[in-house]
């Protein structure tokens, strides 16, 4: 830009004594699937961009436009401090939030950002198809004893809500009845099972494998890469003895959905020792080079879980058995909430995010009756924007690209009962009142100084737009430059002149 036009810098940072702003950035859920049987941590990160700190300031939490509590933080000069909330959402639906400041904002210069939206899905429950390809009438051998349990302790479904089917192959089983997937004891599956299992999770399904003592490696890696499912190719099965068990290290956790057990203070996976798995082999994906990715390992640095993203949908591949007899994790406490945190990962589904970043598109995935319809998005402005979705091989969905502006756009599709919502968060550098110098600031993005004006006020500015457009006055100088040549040429020829 610079080689083709001069550039004008505009500063429009505040003055020293107008800096002081306080900014509330985007509410984040401790996890994006939320159903009404289980309160969902809040929190929301309050930032103070003032040379001045804030003790003890008030922030409240509204959901649904009414008040849902208050806590105080106290935010240091030039730092941040974190809101905590915690909040049950008691019925299923659509819930648009705020995180706002109270009165005790004083001196704030910036009013925009002292309260930002989120917007959070919740549903009645989580229906997932649990099959045990070998049952067996001792629990401690069944493949699908514990994750049953952990998943309806009784059989009371909660947030989760199970169903066993036993036997190999899916049968006729409808798979989109389900948000998820579990097989336990993974055995061959048909070319009809994988046809079905590919388009379930193409479509924004969620699966997870786990091997057991009738796996043959080479026939689960040949059916699910044949469909495009491996996410890692299972060895030779390893059986270790007790001295030589290997255990779960949190420290390798990457996955946003295990989060929690990084801090071993409360939960620690790496209590839990394993005698027998399969070391996993990560596939790359030339057409998606971050579809793969090792979720946690073990401490031999082998994978213990992989996941591979695939169309709308994930499939996660564990490398030991659902059962306590390759390993003790289901005989943990920490095994209940991991078999919650990766049930409620795969169940959320390819619509879970909510809350977006400027200019970041919002996703719809639609029932099949929605398809080819107009779907209306009010902007926060009140704008209604329509356009129809689109019906692909990855199922119903719905792209919108127009989110340049901060806060709730409001979805729903015509003549049907399909609507939802998302937030646009602010931009947070935004929130920072200082001036910025422009050398610095130009030279990296690389902007010669040369081709540089600074325009610092108004009368500043006017000057160098009217200069622009029709350049600067050089005809007085150059009158007064002439008229004196003038008069020296007439006094030349006089004098030097041939004279008739």
């Amino acid at each position: 830009l610079g080689r083709m036009a001069r550039v004008t810098w505009v500063s429009v940072g505040a003055d020293a004594s107008d800096r002081e702003n306080l900014a509330v950035e985007t509410p984040r859920l401790a996890r994006e699937l939320v159903t009404p049987h289980l309160p969902v941590p809040i929190t929301a990160r309050i930032v103070n961009y003032g040379a001045r700190p804030s003790p003890a300031l008030l922030v409240n939490l509204k959901v649904d436009g009414k008040p849902a509590g208050s806590t105080r933080v106290s935010v240091p000069a030039k730092g941040a401090a974190v809101a905590r909330f915690v909040y049950l959402f008691g019925q299923a639906g659509t819930h648009v939030g705020e995180v706002s400041l109270g009165t005790g904002a004083t001196g704030d210069s910036l009013a925009a950002d002292n309260a930002a939206p989120f917007v959070a899905r919740a549903r009645d429950r989580i229906k997932i198809l649990v099959q045990d390809a070998r049952p067996t009438d001792d629990p401690t051998k069944s493949e699908s004893f514990y994750l049953l349990t952990a998943m309806a302790p009784g059989g009371a479904a909660e947030s989760l809500a199970p169903k066993l089917r036993e036997g190999e192959g899916l049968g006729n089983v409808n798979l989109r009845d389900y948000d998820a997937v579990v097989l336990a004891g993974a055995t061959r599956l048909s070319a009809s099972d994988r046809r079905a299992l590919a388009e379930y999770v193409r479509g924004g399904g969620g699966a997870l494998i786990f091997p057991g003592p009738h796996t043959d490696a080479r026939d689960l890696n040949a059916g699910l890469q044949a469909s495009g499912l491996l996410p890692a190719r299972l060895g030779t099965r390893q059986n270790l003895s007790d001295d030589d068990a290997l255990t779960l290290n949190p420290g390798s956790i990457t996955n946003p959905a295990l989060a929690l057990f990084k801090d071993t203070s409360s939960l620690n996976l790496s209590s839990a020792r394993f005698t027998t798995y399969y070391p996993l082999a990560p596939l790359a994906d030339a057409a998606a080079q971050n579809a793969t990715q090792v979720m946690l390992r073990f401490s031999n640095g082998d994978p213990a879980f992989v996941e591979r993203k695939v169309g709308l949908g994930k499939i996660i591949l564990a490398a030991s058995g659902a059962s306590a007899a390759w390993n003790q994790l289901p005989l943990k406490a920490s095994y209940v909430p991991l078999v919650y945190q990766l049930a409620s990962y795969l169940g959320q589904g390819p619509t879970s995010h909510r809350n977006l970043g400027q200019d970041e598109p919002l996703f719809l995935s639609l029932p099949l009756k929605d398809a080819n319809k107009a779907v209306r998005v009010t902007t926060p402005t009140g704008r209604v924007d329509t356009q129809n979705s689109v019906l692909d091989a990855r199922g119903v969905s719905f792209t919108y690209a127009g989110t340049s502006q901060a806060g709730v756009y409001r979805v729903a599709v015509a003549g049907g009962a399909t609507t939802d919502a998302f937030a646009v968060g602010l931009p947070a550098d935004e929130s920072d009142l200082s001036a910025v110098e422009p050398g610095p600031a130009l030279a990296q993005v690389g902007m010669p100084a040369a081709r540089l004006n600074v325009a610092k006020t108004p009368a500043q500015l006017t000057q160098t737009v009217r200069r622009a457009r029709y350049g600067a006055e050089v005809w007085r100088p150059l009158v007064w430059l002439v008229i004196p040549l003038l008069f020296l040429e007439s006094l030349l020829a006089q004098r030097f002149g041939r004279r008739g």
